[in-house]
């Protein structure tokens, strides 16, 4: 009879292929998902393009703009994107008129109503973006990207070891098809996503996420929106705490947001300030 010793786990974990370090973070997503979901932030977002007309255009000017928001975490039902749900409040530090639901419709509604709710504050504030109104430029983008449900529609790559903070940490990549089926592009057509991910290799904790949005026409860059994420000890939870993304829209478009004051929402609509 052989006798077969276990190999720590820390040690073992080092050489495990890429596909097990993607199902421990697909495992610590489902984990992530209630606990964000009750969650709402201020958003600073500074959006720039420089410079505006394109190349041999006589119009060489730069414009800016800069968003406070607040961004809820919500899971929609029915297995519907969980996306963060921004509400502007302010334009270069003017008051945005409220044409749309307040964010508090999405804890306290259900159904048809929550799913119109969304789409409503979805469409309204995507808008307010400087350049082509989107809805993707969104801390949660990559969180629901890489969940469970569309495990099928990648294929995960990569793997490489490196120290982040002390940790380690494998850097995955998941690539979709050359025709993308996850982020529409407009009522006809999907862009091709590809996410690079940084993830701790005992947890499957996410520490930062690259996703590349690549449209179904030409275009002189592709979007880009980076997110890093960390541990916010008031809640005991990884939160959204950078984010960046890189865009075209007659020029080279450039964002930077941060987000602060998190905040639990209860359903008695109320949102109520961390524990001091």
């Amino acid at each position: 009879m052989a006798v077969l010793t276990a190999a720590p786990a820390t040690q073992s974990r080092q050489d495990e292929p890429a596909a097990a370090v993607a199902d421990r973070l697909r495992s610590y997503l489902l984990d992530l998902e209630p606990r964000l979901s009750a969650l709402v932030a201020e958003e600073r977002f500074e959006q720039a393009i420089s410079p505006i007309g394109g190349e041999g255009s006589s119009t060489q000017l730069s414009v800016r703009r800069v968003l406070v928001s607040e961004v809820g975490f919500v899971r929609l039902a029915d297995d519907h994107a969980w996306l963060g749900h921004r509400r502007v409040r302010s334009i270069d530090g003017r008051p945005v008129r409220a044409d749309a639901p307040d964010l508090r419709d999405l804890f306290t509604r259900a159904g048809p109503e929550q799913l119109a709710a969304a789409r409503r504050i979805s469409e309204e504030n995507s808008r307010h973006n400087l350049g082509h109104p989107r809805s993707t430029n969104v801390p949660t983008l990559p969180l629901d990207l890489l969940h469970p449900r569309h495990a099928s529609a990648y294929a995960v790559s990569g793997g490489n070891r490196e120290t982040r903070d002390g940790v380690r940490v494998a850097r995955l990549d998941f690539a979709e098809g050359l025709r993308g089926a996850v982020v529409a592009y407009d009522s006809r057509s999907f862009v091709r996503t590809v996410v690079r991910a940084w993830v701790e290799v005992e947890t499957g904790a996410l520490q930062r996420a690259e996703v590349t949005l690549v449209p179904p026409v030409t275009a002189k860059e592709n979007h880009v929106v980076r997110v890093d994420y960390e541990m916010n000890d008031r809640f005991g939870v990884r939160v959204p705490v950078r984010l960046s993304e890189r865009f075209w829209a007659g020029g080279t478009g450039e964002g930077k947001a941060t987000y602060r004051n998190y905040r639990r929402f209860e359903t008695g609509a109320r949102v109520v300030p961390p524990p001091e």
